[in-house]
């Protein structure tokens, strides 16, 4: 019996998931609470798209596998601890 409601319970969380999303999407559409150059609030990196200078990493710094993350810390987004 749970065989048989095990794919039955993934299918309806799988539209269940594609529907939220697609209501978000169209709500955001819709709605958008923020212009397009106003997504960052005023004084922090990437206000206005204006991102603080590269700096390449330091000797002995641990960076993360997800390049986005250390593309921020080395815009000076987030300081990581090394």
């Amino acid at each position: 019996m749970a065989s048989l409601i095990a794919p039955i319970t993934h299918g309806l969380n799988l539209v269940y998931i594609v529907t939220w999303d697609n209501i978000l999407t169209v709500i955001n559409w819709v709605t958008p609470s923020h212009s397009a150059d106003n997504v960052v609030p005023e004084g922090r990196a990437g206000a206005h798209g204006k991102w603080p200078e590269f700096v390449a990493p330091g000797e002995g710094v641990s960076r993360s596998p997800c390049p986005a993350v250390n593309a921020m810390a080395n815009h000076g987004a987030y300081a990581l601890i090394p």
